[in-house]
């Protein structure tokens, strides 16, 4: 019969095909569903590779392992230094009778000028021969061996006020912000930017005092492997012991690699949060581990932050009671530390006269017990102490440890407010490390 307008006559054929086609598509098997037919002409789309390392940052894929294809975290480079690789001739900068005479002009216009000591700076300590060395020297402290000393002035030459000022000046081409050395940077009397280490006769002390906490630094026991608070930590000798009070470094990069190798728990357990006693800071608590990994210009960087005081308190400075012990794993960790520490250290020789700088996050040190020439303070061991960063060499701060940090950095507005004391003082409890 033949069809009407606006219809197709279908023959029976051509139906059965069409289903059949039909058929083919809805049960068709599932390795071709998903492209792999032979007949089809059309290439597959590759997969998008999300969390892939093409969109990780390029610092990140470059630093992040040095051999991502064996997992290899060992740290590589200048400062993971091994005990017979540190020679004197790295690390001490000899000045020239030139350099004496450029830094004594600087420390004598500065005086000259009658401004805060808190003024002291590149711009006000002018040293236009001796300034581009520095900076080389704290690249160096900064990338490569972790210490650079300073030598060749003779302390006899200045006044305790004068020779404070030239280690300053100096300290400000290495590091060009000063930090607060004491917790309560609100309380005005706190802002101490120079700490003196000396003996300060504990014994005498507790007479008048008997609950008085002194500080380690301020006596004459001996020190064990530690790290302070800071980036850069400066040290000027004016005078020295009669017998002992040597120093020893030990590289924090080295004893991670040892770590990695023989103790790779005690690495998981060092990055786990640790409870903190602050001593006397605002806030007066943390949690935080003592590993910290941060990534930047320079690379993949491991700052280790070890200490005692903080975790096991003090006869005269207890502990805050409602903190937790260290668990076993913990207290452990801060043993193998030590160990390793002991077995990977070198001793540097210091001089009177030295000023010292040491990478306070890349290198652990430690103080030997000394004896005085006399109870003469005149003739005790006197040090002082300066706590700097860099705004052009400093590692990045890892964000758990930016409220440190900062109450070290960041707590003055104004030059004005750092508090500067030249004749040596007792300081305990609120001192941001020793």
């Amino acid at each position: 019969m033949p069809s009407s307008l606006g219809t197709i006559e279908v023959s029976p054929e051509f139906v059965q095909k069409r289903m059949a086609i039909e058929r083919a598509k809805v049960y068709r098997p599932k390795a071709i569903q998903h492209g792999r037919d032979y007949q089809r002409k059309t290439p597959n789309k590759p997969r998008p590779k999300t969390g892939s390392r093409r969109n990780k940052p390029k610092q990140y894929r470059q630093y992040r392992y040095e051999q991502k294809g064996s997992h290899d975290r060992s740290l590589k480079g200048p400062l993971a230094w091994k005990k017979n690789e540190l020679t004197e001739a790295m690390y001490v900068a000899v000045l020239t009778e030139e350099q004496i005479q450029e830094i004594e002009k600087a420390m004598r216009e500065f005086i000259a000028s009658e401004q805060h000591e808190g003024y002291i700076s590149q711009t006000t300590f002018r040293l236009p021969i001796l300034g581009p060395i520095l900076r080389q020297r704290s690249n160096e402290v900064h990338n490569k061996h972790g210490i650079v000393i300073v030598r060749g002035l003779v302390p006899a030459h200045y006044t305790p006020k004068e020779f404070i000022i030239i280690h300053a000046g100096i300290s400000s081409w290495i590091g060009s912000k000063r930090g607060i050395q004491t917790g309560n940077a609100s309380n005005p009397e706190e802002r101490h930017v120079v700490l003196h280490i000396t003996d300060h006769n504990i014994q005498e002390i507790r007479k008048t005092d008997p609950d008085r906490f002194v500080a380690p630094a301020n006596t004459t026991v001996s020190m064990p492997f530690h790290t302070d608070t800071g980036d850069i930590i400066s040290l000027a000798y004016r005078q020295l012991s009669q017998t002992g009070g040597g120093v020893r470094i030990a590289s924090a990069w080295t004893i991670y690699n040892e770590l990695l190798k023989k103790y790779p728990k005690v690495i998981k357990t060092m990055e786990k949060p640790y409870p903190w006693d602050m001593v006397g800071n605002i806030p007066d608590r943390a949690f935080h581990g003592l590993l910290h990994e941060t990534v930047d210009f320079c690379g993949r960087q491991i700052t280790m932050m070890i200490e005692r005081r903080p975790f096991y308190g003090d006869e005269k400075c207890q502990r805050l009671k409602d903190l937790p012990d260290l668990t076993p794993a913990q207290e452990r960790a801060l043993r193998v530390v030590q160990k390793i520490a002991e077995e990977v250290c070198t001793p540097i020789s210091i001089e009177a006269g030295d000023i010292v700088f040491i990478n306070n996050r890349a290198v652990l040190h430690a103080r030997s017990s000394y004896v005085d020439h006399s109870p003469d303070p005149a003739s005790k061991r006197q040090a002082t102490r300066l706590v700097i960063r860099d705004a052009e060499y400093g590692w990045a701060i890892p964000k758990v440890l930016e409220p440190r940090f900062k109450g070290i950095y960041g707590s003055t507005e104004r030059p004005e407010d750092e508090r500067w004391e030249f004749r040596p003082f007792a300081w305990g409890t609120g001192a941001q490390h020793g």
